[in-house]
Order: C-alpha cells, then sequence, then structure tokens
C-alpha cells in the first residue's frame, strides 16, 4: 500500500487493492489489519471526495474497536471520522469525534504527528465558529513539533 501510495493519481487503484485486502483479511480472520485496511480505505474516500462512503466504513469499525479497546487506533478513528464530518459539514459532529480523539489521546502514548494533526483540525474548528485567537494558538501547537 505504502509503494502505490507513492504513485500520483492512484487513489482508485488504491481503493481496489484496501476493498480487496478487507476481503482477504476477513477471510483469514485479521482483525487488526482489517480495521488499519478499512481506515485506510476511509480516509482514501474522504481523499477522493467521497466522505459518505467514508463515514459508512468507519461507523461499523468504531463498535468493533471499542470493544478490543484499542486506543491508538481509535484515537484515529475518531480523527478521520472528526475530518469526514468537517468535509460533510457536519460540524457539531465533527468536534464531538475530534473530542474523543483528544481524550483517547490522553489515555496512551501518541506520536507526536498524531497529535499534531488533531491540533491542526481542532484549529481549522476553531476557525469555523470564528474563535480566531483558540484557532491560531492550535495552529501553533500543530507546527511545533515540525520545528
Amino acid at each position: 500500500m505504502d509503494y502505490i501510495a507513492k504513485v500520483p493519481k492512484s487513489e482508485q487503484l488504491q481503493i481496489e487493492l484496501c476493498k480487496w485486502l478487507v476481503e482477504w483479511c476477513v477471510t483469514e480472520k485479521r482483525t487488526y489489519l482489517k480495521h488499519r485496511m478499512e481506515l485506510k480505505l476511509a480516509g482514501l474516500y474522504l481523499d477522493v471526495g467521497e466522505p459518505d462512503k467514508g463515514s459508512k466504513i468507519i461507523d461499523p469499525i468504531l463498535v468493533e474497536v471499542r470493544k478490543a479497546d484499542d486506543k491508538l487506533l481509535l484515537v484515529e478513528l475518531y480523527l478521520l471520522e472528526s475530518k469526514i464530518n468537517y468535509k460533510v459539514r457536519n460540524y457539531a459532529k465533527a468536534k464531538a469525534s475530534l473530542t474523543a480523539s483528544r481524550a483517547n489521546a490522553n489515555n496512551v502514548y501518541c506520536q507526536p504527528s498524531i497529535i499534531a494533526e488533531i491540533d491542526l483540525v481542532s484549529g481549522i474548528l476553531y476557525a469555523q465558529d470564528q474563535d480566531y485567537k483558540t484557532s491560531y494558538s492550535y495552529f501553533y501547537e500543530a507546527l511545533e513539533p515540525l520545528m
């Protein structure tokens, strides 16, 4: 998947490969990999401008991952759900998903890039509400790991 992702304009190929890998994971009973591939697939749908399909994929995964209690995957799922809800202009649900992502991120070690992404999405949502001072502070926090 990582090699194909480097090829420009290969999103449709990546989507087909993700679908095939999800089916393979189901037959081989590889649940963790299936969740990761479905997360990737939902992100690809967001990238190609089909957030509704991504949302339909994420909802059942959230139920399964909550039962498995995989905090890091929950952080990433809620973050992606927040981005999808922002894209479909459901700002209240985007904020709720982001809050859930941040709450789970406080319970487990997350890479600085994931924390920065949470801060970036927070800044975008606060800018949407025209709270520019808070938005600026989140944007600054998002850029801090890069400095």
